[in-house]
């Protein structure tokens, strides 16, 4: 597939489902919602998060959460409680409830994200089973807030560019801008292949985390090769074909939304529009990379220089020294301003063609290289 820009409107359509490559769609999030607005709730009292700002990891936030089985995934519940003032004032308690669920409970639907009919669907089972009361489904859902929200896109691309994605990101290394510790790089049976950067746990506005990743080889692996067996042979066919490669980033609260001027809303959230996802998409990648200033643009040097390049590397190459070459070139000049000019273009070609030595095929196979993911991913 050519690279384009970060958002693709390739679809791939099938009788049951879509495979939503190149649009931004909601992953998982948590998702809260006062109590006043329904009759009962019926979650175990013991399972109580203490506030609903601290943004809990993953596995700590799942052991103080209630699990409900749903359509062979879960779904986890929990009372969230948070007190303001201090114990001097009169303290102010607010009590919401705090949904969390992945895009994977809906199987083949999974890769449309997070819809509002889904969200419907999960209130209503946990109507049904007891867990919530109330009569207005919609009240319910229009009173959705979310954090740890996970947008994500998925780029169809042909099994043979995995290399290249796999040499790029090396280089994507090279031009991250936080610490060795925050860098994650991945590439085997157990985690896939891929990398992360920062932590999620620890989202902050400068270190905001995000991931990209081979979404074939994490479906495949042993904890989620159940669910890809679930989905419609249709759909893995399509998986088969393609290197899916997914990026996904985290909305871990409210100071996110803000900085991108969104909503926190569920119901605002899925009317946000794909180039609003898209710029926001950019923002995390640039807080993340700087752009590549080793590489010189290939395109911008013209035929004439490229020769004389090539004739200093040739003479080079047989043993000249660069002052023996320079020499030479300088000599060319009939007069006093003339060898000046030659001296000084010298000295470009030489920096051009031996430091750091661009030009050699493979270097040249690099900068092409690294030019086409950074304009894929948007970066360029």
């Amino acid at each position: 597939m050519a690279a384009e820009g970060v958002i693709s409107n390739k679809v791939i359509e099938t009788k049951t489902n879509i495979l939503k490559g190149g649009q931004y769609v909601p992953d998982s999030g948590k998702f809260y919602i006062d109590k006043d607005l329904f009759k009962e709730v019926r979650i175990p009292e013991h399972f109580l998060l203490s506030d609903a700002e601290t943004g809990q990891v993953l596995t700590e936030f799942k052991k103080s959460s209630f699990e409900i089985p749903y359509k062979s995934h879960k779904i986890y519940i929990a009372n969230v409680c948070k007190k303001l003032g201090n114990s001097s004032q009169q303290r102010m308690l607010i009590d919401k409830v705090m949904i969390f669920f992945p895009a994977k409970v809906f199987g083949d639907k999974y890769f449309g994200g997070i819809t509002k009919q889904g969200m419907i669907e999960v209130l209503e089972f946990l109507r049904d089973e007891g867990y919530l009361i109330f009569d207005d489904v919609i009240k319910i859902y229009k009173g959705i807030y979310v954090k740890d929200l996970d947008i994500k896109i998925d780029r169809l691309l042909k099994p043979t560019d995995r290399e290249q994605i796999d040499e790029y990101y090396k280089e994507l290394k090279d031009r991250f801008n936080g610490g060795s510790d925050d860098w994650h790089y991945f590439n085997n049976k157990k985690n896939g292949f891929g990398i992360s950067c920062w932590d999620r746990g620890k989202s902050k506005l400068k270190t905001p985390f995000f991931k990209f990743y081979d979404k074939n080889a994490e479906l495949k692996n042993r904890n989620n090769i159940d669910f890809f067996n679930s989905l419609s042979q249709e759909l893995r066919e399509e998986f088969n074909k393609h290197f899916v490669l997914r990026f996904e980033y985290t909305m871990k609260d409210n100071n996110f939304f803000k900085k991108h001027e969104l909503s926190n809303r569920l119901e605002e959230i899925l009317e946000v529009p794909q180039s609003k996802w898209h710029d926001v998409g950019l923002w995390f990648l640039r807080s993340a990379f700087d752009k590549p200033t080793r590489f010189v643009d290939f395109s911008k040097v013209n035929l004439d220089d490229r020769t004389k390049m090539a004739l200093i590397l040739w003479l080079h190459e047989l043993g000249k020294s660069k002052g023996a070459i320079m020499s030479l070139i300088v000599a060319l000049g009939k007069d006093k301003k003339e060898r000046y000019r030659q001296r000084i273009r010298f000295e470009k070609w030489w920096s051009i063609a031996t430091t750091p030595n661009e030009y050699t095929a493979e270097a040249l196979a690099r900068v092409e290289r690294v030019s086409k993911w950074d304009r894929f991913i948007g970066l360029s």
